[in-house]
């Protein structure tokens, strides 16, 4: 059994050697892509070490329709319908990604805010042909 183990366990690593190997935990490895990017690679393994990497704000829904169809030079009211059905309950008054863990332990801090990031997010759609589908 402790043999079968064993060659189990290396089915769950990892191994990108072009990058170097910043952390490795039991769920997740996290490679140095450069001195400002970090890659997560995940499985499926039992347990995990959490990193949360967020930009430290808070956006609503309206605020991402408005900054992503603005760029494509559209008005989100035009293509969205809003359902009250689908609003979340008033769990929490505030949410915002606290990343002082990952910026203690790994260094990180990020470096794209969220016009930027909603941006790159269209860029993508943009490049892979699929803008209208997701914004007209």
């Amino acid at each position: 059994m402790i043999e079968t183990k064993k060659s189990s366990d290396v089915l769950l690593q990892t191994d990108i050697p072009e990058l170097e190997l910043y952390a490795s935990g039991k769920v997740r490895d996290i490679y140095r892509v450069d001195s400002n990017h970090l890659l997560f690679v995940a499985s499926d393994r039992i347990s995990a070490f959490d990193y949360v990497l967020a930009t430290g704000e808070t956006h609503t829904v309206e605020e991402f329709l408005a900054e992503a169809f603005t760029y494509v030079g559209l008005d989100w009211r035009d293509y969205v319908t809003i359902d009250p059905r689908y609003f979340r309950p008033a769990e929490v008054d505030l949410l915002i990604g606290d990343y002082s863990k990952a910026k203690a332990e790994l260094g990180w801090e990020p470096t794209v805010r969220f016009t930027e990031l909603v941006r790159m997010m269209v860029d993508g759609d943009r490049e892979r042909g699929t803008l209208e589908e997701h914004y007209l």
